[in-house]
């Protein structure tokens, strides 16, 4: 029985032992491996999310200049059109361009170009 006792203490102290070599060799290694991969993947995650956030916000931004010049590019065409429509009336009248027109034909033209003016913000509205 004495002899037996030292082999199951020697035994045990070797299983002791290789226990703590797996957790501290094989386990603890192997789940740090996967916390940094899931935190790897969380990072690429919102990595993705920011860029296709950013790509949105560059989107919404060329949407809105491009709003901006069609808003410029109509407002600009109801301005030769009113300066056209003007100097014609001058021209009808034999008077050089850009010159005084009676008050009905000036408020005429007015009025039209405030409704032009007036439908350029309507289609091409700005928020």
């Amino acid at each position: 029985m004495k002899k037996i006792f030292p082999i199951f203490a020697s035994i045990s102290v070797l299983i002791i032992a290789f226990s703590a070599a797996y957790y501290f060799v094989i386990f603890l290694p192997n789940k740090e491996k996967a916390n940094q991969e899931i935190e790897r993947e969380k990072i690429q995650i919102e990595l993705q999310k920011q860029e296709k956030e950013r790509k949105g916000a560059e989107e919404e931004s060329k949407k809105e200049t491009q709003k901006r010049m069609l808003l410029q590019s109509c407002l600009k065409k109801a301005a030769d059109n009113f300066t056209e429509n003007w100097n014609d009336a001058c021209e009808q009248l034999g008077r050089p361009k850009e010159c005084n027109l009676p008050a009905s034909w000036a408020d005429s033209f007015n009025e039209k170009l405030e409704g032009e003016k007036n439908d350029c913000y309507k289609q091409y509205p700005l928020d």
